[in-house]
């Protein structure tokens, strides 16, 4: 047994194991070596409480495999608690009789646990009321994408700059099928970001939707005022895939009409939105739904 701390009870402490018949107490003073070899049990014991917890963890540092036991008052229960976590094996309250002092030492030694029901009560008390791990949050399972396989990758190959034909030569498609699916995976994005319904024309339109989605502020640039003159439905539909960015050719094949035909419903849509080119009419188109 080796006694730790200063004041009167570590000399009560001293004198009780030296009296004791089943105990051999050892003395230690600094800069002394290890002399008889490591001590069994040490029994650490002050006055102040306050000073225990760094005493603890000096005595912890060179004791080696000797099991600690503290002989102090438990003013505070986060000390108790910080004692535990130190490797501290018992705890023996001041005032404790002589014979229980030594017969809880000896279990101590013996390889048993040498707290007092006092201290364990307490023990008990402090780990239910802060030490439980908290409950852990419930896990909120990821929100689906709102895109296919095949949307998903046309989009971001859109994202990262790359032109319609050159994503169409990289994926095997046609750039017909390409623009398809840039337009649904805008259509289905916009959604999600903006509350209310989106106007198809302003939908369909990949660099509109690119730009909307990054969120980046732009400044204003000048529109030119759009006439409100009503497209017939047949206008309408050639002004919404020209706007998607199909060609004349590309807008007869959807459309099962002549190149002629879409050429002169042009010309109609030009005049009636005062409109000179195809940027000018789907800016017009965007004007007009919003």
């Amino acid at each position: 047994m080796l006694v730790v701390g200063g004041g009167a009870r570590a000399a009560h402490a001293g004198l009780v194991l030296a009296a004791a018949e089943t105990l051999t107490l050892r003395t230690h003073r600094p800069g002394e070596g290890g002399g008889g070899g490591r001590p069994d049990v040490v029994l650490v014991a002050f006055d102040q409480p306050a000073a225990l917890e760094h005493a603890l963890l000096e005595v912890r540092s060179g004791a080696g495999a000797a099991r600690l036991v503290v002989l102090s008052e438990v003013d505070d229960p986060s000390v108790l608690a910080a004692a535990v976590r130190a490797g501290v094996d018992g705890w023996i309250l001041p005032g404790t009789p002589a014979p229980e002092m030594v017969e809880r030492l000896t279990r101590v030694a013996a390889g048993e646990t040498g707290f007092c029901h006092v201290v364990t009560a307490m023990l008990v008390a402090v780990l239910r009321a802060g030490v439980a791990p908290p409950a852990a949050e419930p896990e909120v399972p990821p929100e689906p994408d709102p895109l296919t396989a095949r949307e998903r990758q046309v989009h971001d190959e859109v994202q990262v700059g790359r032109t319609i034909r050159e994503i169409a030569q990289a994926l095997s498609l046609s750039e017909v099928t390409v623009r398809w699916h840039a337009t649904r995976a805008a259509k289905k994005l916009l959604r999600a970001v903006v509350p209310e319904p989106v106007p198809p024309v302003a939908a369909v339109v990949p660099a509109v939707a690119a730009r909307a989605l990054s969120l980046v502020p732009r400044p204003p640039r000048p529109v030119r005022p759009a006439r409100r003159t009503t497209l017939s439905p047949a206008e309408t539909r050639v002004a919404e895939l020209v706007a998607q960015g199909l060609s004349n050719p590309q807008v007869a094949e959807r459309l099962c009409i002549s190149r002629h035909t879409v050429e002169s419903h042009l010309k109609q849509i030009f005049a009636k939105l005062g409109v000179r080119s195809r940027v000018e009419l789907t800016r017009a188109l965007l004007t007009e739904a919003g």
